[in-house]
């Protein structure tokens, strides 16, 4: 790893740590959430000031993004005031891809097909995902410090009918990664 991609790495880092940081503390979490995306378009200006002027078709897309940037911030800083962060963000991440998809199917020109997605379940044994805890929220859950922790105290509600079901508790990312590989042909 060259040291320009470790210092992104490590900047990234302390970065997300800053915003949760900020988010699990201090005012509403909305207050803190909309300061944080005023902060955020504040660099971006900083940064657009030393590139050169964007050309007047583009505008309409910067907007555009920054506003659902922001949204998306919002509605993320309301639903963890709903639930715990550490429930809603994976969710709120996992919601990305599937405004891509619709986004995609709906407005653009080279559309995402039903056979161009795939449901992945990685099965894993509660045991499992307790023994490779290195945080300790497993054991934080089961003594009430965490509520409403999925498969502690809250239900686990596995995929219904997933295109590929891995059974994780005893191999490795990497033969789990060639097993999906294979089930999709991509060898």
């Amino acid at each position: 790893m060259s040291f320009g991609v470790f210092l992104a790495v490590i900047g990234a880092a302390l970065l997300h740590a800053v915003w949760n940081a900020i988010i699990k503390t201090g005012l509403s979490k909305q207050t803190s959430m909309f300061l944080l995306s005023v902060g955020h378009a504040l660099i971006g200006c900083a940064v657009v000031l030393t590139k050169p002027f964007p050309a007047a078709e583009v505008w309409p897309w910067l907007l555009a993004s920054g506003l659902i940037h922001m949204a998306y911030q919002l509605f993320l800083a309301y639903a963890y005031e709903q639930g715990d962060l550490s429930r809603v963000y994976p969710i709120a991440r996992g919601a990305a891809p599937m405004i891509v998809m619709v986004v995609s199917i709906l407005f653009l020109s080279d559309p995402m097909g039903l056979m161009d997605f795939v449901e992945v379940f990685v099965d894993t044994p509660l045991e499992v995902c307790e023994a490779r805890d290195p945080k300790g929220m497993y054991a934080r859950a089961r003594k009430g410090e965490i509520p409403n922790f999925t498969g502690i105290s809250s239900p686990y509600e596995p995929p219904e009918r997933a295109d590929i079901h891995l059974d994780a508790g005893e191999r490795t990312a990497e033969e789990l990664a060639d097993e999906v590989l294979k089930q999709l042909e991509f060898d």
